[in-house]
């Protein structure tokens, strides 16, 4: 029972750490230059993350230049973005904070020698609210605690 018990607990605190994206692609980079444009929707504050990622080992960003991007709620209209690498590493990742609920529309172009070739991910999770932290820390430190009381009863029965 106990057993049992202890695989329910840790079950339940695996499953509160999990989050569900709103939205999650993944696009293949080929010898030609990729460009994606995407609209997907949020309930609530978000990250948005993305990974370049090289489908060999000899794929370095010495060869993979710059990424184009815009990120904006739908009907807003703002400037496209860049990042600019610095070669040595074989991929990369980054994140933006997407703060209120809403549709988005996201642009990615890829810049890029035709050498890498690799895959470009994008997820959108729901972040945590503060809240939610601080009632899976109460829940956690409740079981922590009842099983110590049950150890203490457990040894004074013993004794």
């Amino acid at each position: 029972m106990k057993s049992l018990k202890a695989v329910a607990a840790v079950t339940m605190f695996l499953a509160a750490g999990l989050s569900h994206a709103a939205f999650s692609k993944t696009y293949t980079v080929g010898a030609a230059p990729l460009s994606v444009q995407d609209t997907f929707s949020v309930t609530g504050p978000s990250k948005l993350t993305f990974d370049l990622t090289p489908v060999s080992a000899t794929g370095s960003l010495a060869n993979l230049f710059a990424v184009n991007y815009q990120l904006a709620p739908i009907g807003q209209l703002l400037g496209l973005q860049q990042l600019i690498f610095n070669p040595g590493t074989r991929s990369y990742s980054g994140s933006f904070n997407l703060p209120t609920a809403g549709t988005y529309s996201s642009f990615f172009a890829v810049t890029k020698d035709a050498n890498w070739l690799g895959t470009l991910k994008l997820n959108v999770a729901p972040v945590p609210e503060p809240e939610t932290y601080a009632l899976m820390g109460a829940g956690l430190l409740g079981v922590l605690l009842s099983r110590r009381r049950k150890q203490r009863s457990a040894a004074a029965l013993a004794a």
